[in-house]
């Protein structure tokens, strides 16, 4: 799929824009082996919020896209978006072509929109955001980020990096390794209350 945006790509995520990006998304999720219902007819999506991660010097973007069906209950799935031009696009598309949801021309240039798991600097916003209890603001809603105990004693020193390796066995949610200290087992499909493996 290819899309073209007016201004930076952040644009991509205004109101106005959304629809674009909206009407690709069912065959990008369809092919994801973490996307549940698979089996089930899609009657619409629509992006219900973003939240931007800031990275140093860019930024990742939370899509929470919200799914309704012909037959059976809504979902809510986290879809985390990157943007790369140049080199780092190329090798995106030719070493991880199925993390690619489109390309896309905008005023940052041309390049890929890919599922951020797959960029460094997300992950490691992440991880810094939990170890540091931070707040990232969407337009309807956060993320809110809260670290277990002992968190900053397993993870060492702030200096140290952990390099981020996301995990190949993709099933029902997704897995990023940070050296070989801390596993972070991201969701995908969202539901209200509190998750059982929390609650374990």
């Amino acid at each position: 799929a290819r899309l073209e945006v007016a201004g930076t790509w952040k644009n991509l995520f205004k109101r106005d824009n959304r629809p674009r990006l909206e009407a690709i998304l069912p065959d990008f999720l369809r092919s994801r082996r973490w996307f549940a219902s698979k089996a089930r007819r899609i009657k619409s999506v629509w992006i219900q919020d973003t939240v931007e991660v800031p990275q140093n010097g860019a930024s990742s973007f939370y899509a929470f896209v919200h799914l309704e069906y012909t037959e059976g209950d809504a979902e809510l799935y986290a879809l985390p978006l990157s943007f790369a031009t140049g080199e780092l696009a190329e090798q995106m598309e030719k070493d991880h072509a199925h993390a690619v949801v489109a390309r896309l021309r905008c005023a940052d240039g041309e390049g890929v929109l890919y599922g951020a798991l797959r960029d460094p600097g997300f992950a490691t916003s992440l991880l810094e955001g939990i170890t540091r209890r931070r707040r990232f603001k969407g337009s309807v809603g956060e993320v809110s980020c809260v670290p277990a105990r002992g968190l900053r004693r397993v993870r060492g020193n702030d200096s140290e990096v952990l390099t981020p390796t996301l995990l190949g066995a993709e099933q029902s949610n997704s897995s990023l390794l940070f050296g070989n200290r801390l596993i972070m087992k991201v969701f995908r499909r969202l539901e209200s209350g509190l998750n059982p493996d929390l609650e374990i």
